[in-house]
């Protein structure tokens, strides 16, 4: 008995240390040569798990850097003396990142960016359960944590177990606009392939968005795989600026270029995504059927319809085509607004242009008008 009083005896003393401690750092006396700091990272050994939380919760106060290793190696012992502990730490790896009751992790988060160096380090180690504690915590950090979005990407290169490859991405979603270079960095990378439909989705639902250079970036980057010989990296950037849609314009002159492409399920995705980006597109699109760039030029047609059909703004553009010198180009013009007019809306505002192309046209584009302006009666 006179053991355990003085057990409980020596855990009081100590906890009324911390306390005292901690009101003398909050007064201005304390820490001058880190030894608060100092005796609070050794407090993290102690066997009784009142001083180790006492001397967690006060580093964390502190935001002590120096402490970031032995509070995951807190965390990790923890973690693993509990298997229900471990099994409920990856399980929070998910969607919603719920709380985890680990030592040292409350700590961890409230140490804030300058724990990220630290986290980052463990990251890189090949103990799961260390890593497991880095990411939930980066995750917990937040915005703060921008510093870490390139070894968080870099975890998917290696072997990560499925919790730990789940969670890198809702970790970035949650970090934010300041993830945004390292997506940026990984998209550029050649050998992130398989990754790039999530580095792209990543980047378009960040909210708050990201900056619109970003996007920017994104699509150069993206533009440069459609230059590649990789059939699955062009593959993957066709699909992703395609949902980047409008601001994705500058990728137009070589998506046209892929338009051409012999593998009519390459140029069958590319007239898709040239729809998505809209009104932008059409003018290169007649440019480019003017100048007989396509061997086929269904899919080009197909591109036009799709963006009148979703878009609207390509009626405009057709109209002068009915008078140009070339009349292949004309015809084509006549049958585009036949073509558009049979899926809707219908191109009234063409009604003049065609009448007159059906009266003075050549004998083909007179029967190209006239079976437009036929799919247009009421």
């Amino acid at each position: 008995m006179d053991n355990a009083r003085s057990r409980r005896g020596k855990r009081v003393a100590i906890a009324g240390v911390l306390l005292c401690l901690g009101v003398l750092a909050a007064a201005g006396f304390a820490a001058k040569d880190g030894i608060i700091e100092e005796w609070c990272i050794l407090r993290l050994s102690s066997e009784d798990p009142a001083v180790r939380n006492a001397a967690a919760l006060r580093l964390g106060q502190m935001r002590s850097a120096k402490a970031v290793p032995r509070l995951i190696e807190l965390a990790a012992a923890h973690a693993r003396s509990d298997p229900k502990e471990e099994l409920n730490l990856r399980a929070s790896l998910g969607a919603e990142f719920f709380a985890v009751s680990l030592s040292g992790c409350d700590a961890l988060v409230a140490i804030g960016a300058p724990a990220v160096p630290g986290l980052t380090h463990a990251l890189d180690r090949t103990d799961r359960t260390s890593q497991a504690i880095a990411l939930w915590v980066l995750h917990a950090i937040g915005p703060e944590a921008h510093e870490a979005a390139p070894s968080v990407i870099g975890l998917l290169h290696g072997d990560p177990y499925a919790d730990a490859a789940a969670a890198v991405w809702t970790i970035l979603r949650r970090i934010g606009p300041g993830a945004g270079p390292a997506l940026i960095a990984a998209l550029g990378d050649p050998s992130n392939v398989r990754l790039v439909p999530h580095l792209s989705r990543t980047i378009l639902d960040m909210d708050p968005p990201v900056a619109p250079e970003i996007k920017d970036e994104a699509v150069t980057a993206l533009g440069k795989l459609l230059e590649g010989n990789e059939p699955r990296a062009r593959a993957a950037a066709i699909e992703c600026l395609r949902e980047f849609g409008a601001p994705a314009q500058t990728a137009i002159p070589k998506l046209i270029v892929l338009l051409g492409d012999p593998d009519p399920g390459v140029s069958a995705e590319v007239a898709l995504t040239l729809g998505r980006i809209g009104p932008s597109a059409v003018t290169a699109l007649l440019q480019a059927l003017q100048r007989r760039s396509f061997a086929d030029p269904q899919p080009a047609y197909t591109a036009i319809i799709v963006i009148h059909k979703d878009h609207g703004g390509v009626v405009p553009a057709l109209i002068p085509g009915l008078e140009d010198a070339d009349e292949r180009f004309a015809v084509e013009c006549a049958t585009l607004l036949g073509a558009i007019s049979a899926i809707g809306p219908p191109a009234r505002e063409a009604i003049p242009a065609l009448t007159a192309a059906a009266e003075e046209g050549t004998p083909a584009l007179k029967r190209a008008a006239e079976q437009a302006l036929a799919v247009m009666e009421p």
